[in-house]
């Protein structure tokens, strides 16, 4: 199972929608997609075919996902702590993350903002009356959940690691909202994406061919 197949799972479980992969990809509710390799294509969106929708917001939340082969360990002066509560906020400290297996993950987002269709039923009549829609092949974005910022590390190889530093007042704010500004990292057979915001979950909703 990859990274992206297990983070789908858990967002699935979490939110009832697909991960984006890689997160902060550029997929907005009311885009037109279709399968490509091991992403999506964007095809067109909805108000280029005519198609309005409503759109209606999700209560804000945030997102603190670990994957299970992932060990969060926290340092200062040399010592590991058993929390960040014992951290003195005005020295440096460090967080690392030991990924044991293969396909592991860290993904926080201080503020995560959703929204989906509310007519949807609507919309999905509309398109079905349009003379030239792909009903074998494209998707609509029907629902989107969107990070202000986020922090995700990503590895598919057992024993690599992934370390961020600085001001542990700045490492309690990566723990508990995700936020990286200001913060250095280094990694070891990992993918990172820090302090950039964008789409971290979405659920596509195939058209039903008239």
């Amino acid at each position: 199972m990859s990274v992206e197949e297990r983070l789908s799972k858990q967002m699935k479980s979490k939110l009832g929608a697909r991960a984006v992969y890689l997160p902060g990809t550029a997929f907005d509710l009311g885009d037109v997609l279709r399968p490509k390799g091991d992403g999506f294509q964007q095809m067109t969106k909805l108000a280029r075919l005519g198609v309005g929708f409503d759109p209606e917001p999700f209560q804000d939340m945030s997102l603190d996902f670990v994957s299970s082969g992932t060990k969060e360990r926290i340092f200062q002066a040399g010592a590991e702590l058993p929390s960040s509560a014992a951290l003195d906020l005005a020295a440096d400290a460090s967080v690392r993350y030991e990924f044991g297996g293969e396909f592991e993950y860290v993904l926080k987002t201080p503020v995560l903002q959703g929204a989906h269709i509310e007519n949807l039923a609507e919309v999905l009549e509309a398109v079905q009356r349009l003379p030239k829609f792909n009903f074998k092949e494209w998707r609509i974005v029907t629902e989107v959940y969107v990070a202000s910022e986020f922090a995700f590390v990503a590895s598919e190889k057992k024993k690599s690691s992934f370390e961020i530093s600085g001001k542990a007042s700045g490492i309690v704010g990566f723990l508990t909202a995700g936020a990286s500004l200001g913060l250095k990292s280094t990694r070891s057979g990992s993918v990172s994406i820090l302090g950039k915001g964008g789409p971290v979950a979405m659920s596509l909703t195939k058209v039903p061919k008239p």
